[in-house]
């Protein structure tokens, strides 16, 4: 089958459907572009796009600081507020770019790792049935000659083991292309929750692997036969401050 007739699918695709079905359907099929973003979704993308800079050489570690404090008005811009409860929110806008501050200042580089590509993007052809798309923050090599995978997240950290578990999901789907590309899979599999300074180190596990390629292709096929995209979370913590069409849901008041 030409490959320009499958259907795209990514790790935040899948998420997005699994988060609500409506939001889903408003954005894939309805390709309604007219959303609200949340400064948290600006402030993770501003400073991936400073960590892309270091990673391709445009910038030297010393002048990230500078360019964060310059540019961070222009490119985060909305806001912070996070309703923690029906009655009580909380806006963490100088939380947020205190942490980026002191991250870039004390940013001195990626110890003991070679970088070998900065934002690798790929699309693999799963049984001519979907692509798979996804686009690796870091792809590096240790001194031992192992493979590397990183992500740069803005969490400060994951709540527990589930949601770690649910997100080391997208890096088993990375190491789906790192194999395809380097003949080999990752060695480890690494979460840089930069607005904390934490990494999680997480070791290629076959089996984990395994598991998150059915896992891609269950949702995928759910997706495909779908015939009822009503909202699955409505009244959930993302239903209220990280869908991007809160404000126009004709389920939610």
């Amino acid at each position: 089958m030409d490959e320009l007739n499958l259907t795209k699918y990514s790790f935040s695709k899948l998420k997005n459907f699994i988060n609500c079905k409506y939001a889903f359907y408003r954005n894939y099929f309805e390709n309604d572009r007219d959303t609200v973003e949340h400064g948290t979704s600006e402030f993770g993308s501003f400073c991936h796009k400073i960590l892309e800079m270091y990673e391709r050489g445009e910038l030297e570690d010393y002048e990230m600081l500078n360019y964060y404090l310059q540019h961070y008005d222009e490119e985060v811009k909305s806001s912070f507020v996070i309703h923690m409860t029906e009655k009580f929110s909380k806006d963490f806008s100088n939380m947020y770019f205190e942490d980026g501050k002191m991250y870039f200042q004390n940013f001195t580089g990626f110890d003991d790792i070679k970088i070998l590509e900065s934002e690798y993007e790929f699309a693999e052809n799963i049984n001519n049935k979907y692509l798979l798309i996804g686009k690796i923050d870091l792809v590096a090599e240790d001194e031992e000659g192992n493979l590397i995978v990183i992500d740069h997240k803005s969490k400060s950290k994951f709540k527990n083991r589930a949601e770690l578990a649910e997100y080391s999901k997208q890096l088993y789907i990375y190491a789906l292309a790192i194999k395809n590309k380097y003949g080999k899979f990752p060695k480890k599999l690494m979460f840089n929750m930069f607005r904390k300074g934490n990494w999680i180190t997480i070791d290629f596990d076959m089996e984990k692997y395994e598991e998150t390629l059915k896992w891609v292709d269950d949702i995928v096929n759910e997706i495909e036969t779908c015939m009822n995209f009503e909202p699955n979370g409505l009244g959930s913590f993302y239903c209220f401050n990280f869908c991007p069409y809160k404000y126009k849901c004709e389920y939610n008041e």
